[in-house]
């Protein structure tokens, strides 16, 4: 994609805010070019998801302008004394470091930035990042005590020499979640008896702020990953990542709807089958096969008569059974007989009793596999080109089949290596096998979904 690119400069160059109608009509574009201009079958927030969590890894607008702009905020923390854009931006704070802006009250804040646009969209950045952290609430860590308005005290020169020392924040202060005593402070900082009521300043402050954050003390992902960046390169994708990681958006759903009809799929395997299927088969057509399957995209009888009323929900096969997905795919007669010619045809080829069911076949799963079983991905590979062979003809409803959908023939087996074919009128596989796995796959033909 070359538009991705081109609108995270514009992101990065310009630290501006863009309205919800613009952000909206990006997404609408991105929409409208997946699904064909036709009505989407996914919510666009779930195809932004993770590949291991089931998406596809769609570019989220909004997230990538908060990302490109939380790029700045982190050049604040990195503090730079030779960067020209710090020292132009902070000549209306009247001495305030740019980071100790992001941790005062929203109404000085307000007041220090009236004149200021970019820095009232960096704050703006700042707190929806918050918000959707968690954080909001939190009294954050890296709370400054040094040159803070909120805490008087601080801007005066004595807690200068707290700073030379080494007390720059709260968390300086604070140990699993608790305020150190004056006796630690000295002896871990080397503070001494003068600095005891500088010691009581800040704790009032610090309690008078936890009864505002309800959410005690905290430390966002992004301010952790602020902290330890030395450099801006990749920072951009690292913001982006967190923040997809935070989406509400997952898969649980389509998983309840698989294990309704396979039974029990463990998390550790559902996050594998996400992933991109076949190494051996590096496919952007097969993943995006695997991935209509998996999130049940295929229109079938029942979700056409839903659709169109005056559509019958019959099976387009066995004609004596509502056409669920499930159905379509496994427990109608004519494709079940399908399956089984298959899985006695794979029993011949492997040499062992494979007594395989909808998790491996459908799926792909390994869980009804024999142990020690080696030939796993030569497997996967041609139950997929069998599942294609149902797909290609899922409308097709005259005869059978096993017929016309394929057939695995032994060619040879010279010296532990084996080939295998996969024919139908459509296309012809050969998979080559020496060992328990080397192969390849090479494909006659030109078929599309």
């Amino acid at each position: 994609m070359n538009i991705l690119p081109r609108l995270l400069y514009l992101f990065q160059m310009l630290p501006l805010a863009l309205s919800k109608k613009v952000l909206s009509k990006l997404n609408g574009s991105i929409i409208s070019f997946i699904w064909r201009k036709k009505r989407p079958r996914l919510r666009y927030s779930f195809l932004c998801l993770p590949v291991q969590k089931g998406g596809l890894a769609a570019p989220s607008f909004p997230q990538y302008l908060l990302a490109a702009q939380f790029k700045f905020l982190t050049e604040w923390f990195m503090d730079d004394p030779d960067s020209i854009y710090l020292s132009a931006e902070s000549t209306s704070l009247k001495g305030i470091p740019l980071r100790n802006l992001l941790y005062i009250s929203s109404g000085k804040a307000t007041v220090l930035t009236q004149d200021n646009m970019v820095l009232k969209n960096m704050l703006i950045i700042w707190r929806k990042v918050r918000r959707l952290e968690g954080y909001f609430n939190c009294f954050s860590l890296l709370t400054p005590i040094h040159e803070n308005p909120d805490f008087l005290p601080g801007l005066r020169a004595g807690f200068a020499d707290w700073s030379q020392k080494g007390i720059n924040t709260v968390g300086d202060l604070v140990h699993e979640n608790s305020l150190l005593t004056f006796n630690q402070l000295k002896s871990k900082f080397g503070l001494t008896n003068k600095d005891f009521l500088k010691y009581f300043q800040v704790k009032h402050y610090i309690t008078s702020k936890l009864k505002d954050f309800n959410g005690g003390f905290g430390l966002s992902p992004t301010e952790s990953l602020m902290v330890k960046t030395t450099q801006l390169k990749c920072i951009t994708e690292k913001i982006y990542n967190i923040l997809s990681d935070l989406r509400m958006d997952n898969s649980n759903k389509i998983k309840g709807q698989w294990e309704s009809d396979v039974g029990v799929i463990d998390a550790e395997a559902w996050d594998e089958l996400c992933c991109r299927p076949f190494k051996a088969l590096a496919s952007n057509s097969i993943w995006e096969r695997q991935f209509k399957l998996i999130n049940r995209l295929y229109i079938t009888p029942e979700k056409r008569h839903i659709m169109f009323p005056a559509l019958p929900n019959l099976c387009y096969k066995c004609q004596s059974a509502v056409g669920s997905f499930f159905h379509c795919l496994w427990s109608c007669p004519v494709i079940l007989q399908f399956w089984r010619s298959l899985i006695d045809k794979l029993c011949v080829i492997f040499n062992c009793r494979l007594h395989l069911g909808p998790r491996t076949c459908l799926l792909g799963l390994n869980d009804e596999l024999p142990a020690g079983f080696r030939s796993k991905d030569l497997l996967h590979i041609l139950l997929h080109y069998a599942r294609k062979c149902i797909m290609v003809l899922w409308w097709w409803s005259e005869g059978t089949v096993a017929p016309v959908s394929g057939s695995l023939a032994s060619v040879s087996a010279p010296q532990g290596g084996c080939g295998y074919n996969v024919a139908c009128h459509h296309q012809c596989v050969n998979v080559c096998v020496n060992g328990w796995m080397t192969g390849y796959v090479k494909r006659f033909g030109v078929l599309r979904d």
